[in-house]
């Protein structure tokens, strides 16, 4: 598995959790494009070809906890 699967792997189980708290959150997150890329350190939203899209870079994602992660997906709602 590349780190760009874990990555994406740890943001569905991160979306998940917010959804067993968060449901409006977790429904917001699943229609939003989530795509990897270099040009941020951390995570961040954008709009992209007519769609909100979360941008992250894995080895951020890797690097917190699945428990920070969940608490910045809330944030970035």
């Amino acid at each position: 598995m590349s780190a760009v699967e874990a990555a994406l792997g740890k943001i569905q189980l991160a979306i998940d959790r917010l959804g067993s708290s968060y449901p409006l959150h977790a429904g917001i997150l699943s229609q939003w494009r989530i795509e990897p890329t270099t040009e941020v350190e951390t995570m961040g939203i954008g709009y992209r070809d007519n769609r909100l899209t979360l941008v992250y870079s894995e080895e951020f994602v890797l690097a917190i906890s699945l428990n920070d992660l969940t608490g910045v997906l809330h944030h970035e709602v």
